[in-house]
């Protein structure tokens, strides 16, 4: 007989005294969370145990704590771990918090040698690069700062706030990055990445060139209460790369 073992996330709301109440979200897999009603110093409520055919429940665990947003004040960033290719598709959902030179995502190959992918900002525009051995080529997508975005691209098709801005040029198919991609800076290949995104951070997922689903990061507060990136696919959470700590968004639910 297979374990089955459920996950809850507990979120503390209108704590301020004794006998104050909160609520708690229990997570079951993939399911709408399930809410009790608890007190300050009283006894925590359990739902009742789910139960799933061919499967013993074990027990609650305390995983994490979803957040709104996961923000980088300019030191912070983390190693996706994933170094991917052209044929894979990305999608950040991102908010970036000043109208200063920035770099958001992806990665740089410094000597051209390889391909590579980064999602940028000059200071009035937002800028896919990408680049090959013949050197850069970007594509334009607003004149639009500070406002929440979301940025999708599949086989070098980039779509900017459900808008196509077309195909990055000298595209070619796995293509594969010579170096790990990073969110909320851009990895420079081998040095200290620079320009590190002001940015709020609400999602990141990545689809291999199956388009199987193989990252889905979402922000969290792990059980320590640190701000950080939980990938529901892996189970993994992912850290701060950087120095500092990010800014944790308003818990989710409060």
């Amino acid at each position: 007989m297979k374990k089955f073992l459920i996950s809850v996330i507990t979120l503390f709301v209108c704590v301020v005294c004794y006998g104050a109440t909160f609520n708690q979200y229990w997570y079951i897999e993939d399911n709408a969370p399930i809410q009790t009603t608890c007190t300050t110093g009283g006894d925590i409520i359990l739902p009742t145990p789910p139960t799933k055919y061919g499967y013993d429940f074990v027990g609650w665990e305390k995983t994490y704590v979803p957040i709104e947003y996961l923000e980088s004040t300019g030191t912070q960033w983390i190693d996706t771990g994933v170094r991917g290719n052209m044929s894979y598709t990305y999608e950040i959902d991102f908010q970036q918090t000043d109208n200063k030179a920035y770099r958001i995502w992806g990665l740089y190959s410094p000597d051209y040698t390889s391909p590579s992918m980064a999602l940028t900002y000059n200071p009035g525009v937002f800028v896919v690069r990408w680049q090959s051995v013949s050197g850069p080529i970007d594509i334009d997508l607003s004149y639009i700062d500070a406002e929440r975005h979301a940025i999708k691209i599949k086989n070098g098709f980039v779509n900017w706030d459900n808008v196509d801005k077309g195909r990055t040029l000298g595209h070619k198919d796995n293509f594969i990055f010579g170096y790990n991609l990073f969110l909320g800076t851009v990895n420079p290949g081998g040095s200290l990445p620079s320009l590190n995104s002001h940015s709020k951070y609400y999602s990141y997922k990545v689809w291999d060139s199956n388009d199987v689903l193989i990252q889905d990061f979402i922000p969290v507060l792990d059980p320590s209460g640190v701000p950080c990136m939980f990938d529901k696919v892996e189970r993994k959470f992912y850290y701060n790369a950087g120095t500092g700590d990010f800014i944790a968004g308003p818990v989710i639910g409060e």
